[in-house]
């Protein structure tokens, strides 16, 4: 992607979906920060995402998908500054680490997706209870690789898999915090 996309300061959507596009992303994307939507989904997008794209893009991103590309590295914590995400997904990559905790500042958050990617650890509970409020519709489309809170005897998630595909989030003693 060329660095030239940082001076389309009018941009409101960036699609490249299924494009052959590869290579990092510039951290000029960042100067586009009238992007509400990035859907650079199925391409050959390589590397870590730069501190821009969280930083430049904090007041208006809503939509960030950038499944089944070749990112890697750790989801950065910056992630809690795109305050009015509504979508977010990352399926597909190379992400490790853990969902770092200040996606709790993404109140607004709907959708969820960073299965098939090696990510451990929990999710913090409040992010789980936001997804109790989805349209009834919408909750096949949560997928979380990590449970709320690992059991604490055993350091495994506990783990409901209701059949709408939704994963409720469960105390150590097996209480659900949400459904």
């Amino acid at each position: 992607m060329p660095t030239e996309v940082g001076l389309l300061a009018n941009l409101r959507e960036l699609y490249f979906f299924g494009n052959s596009i590869s290579g990092p992303l510039p951290s000029e994307i960042g100067l586009a920060s009238q992007l509400r939507e990035i859907r650079l989904s199925n391409t050959n997008m390589q590397g870590t995402l730069p501190e821009e794209l969280y930083t430049g893009l904090n007041n208006n991103l809503r939509r960030l998908h950038l499944n089944e590309c070749n990112f890697s590295g750790k989801i950065g914590s910056s992630l809690g500054l795109l305050t009015n995400l509504v979508r977010l997904n990352l399926a597909n990559n190379h992400y490790h680490g853990t969902i770092p905790n200040e996606i709790e500042t993404l109140t607004g958050l709907k959708q969820l997706l960073v299965n098939g990617n090696n990510l451990s650890g929990t999710v913090p509970v409040s992010v789980c209870q936001n997804f109790a409020y989805l349209e009834h519709d919408k909750l096949a489309e949560v997928s979380l690789v990590a449970d709320c809170l690992p059991n604490t005897a055993t350091g495994v998630p506990d783990i409901q898999c209701a059949s709408d595909g939704c994963t409720s989030c469960c105390d150590e003693t097996g209480v659900c915090l949400a459904n």
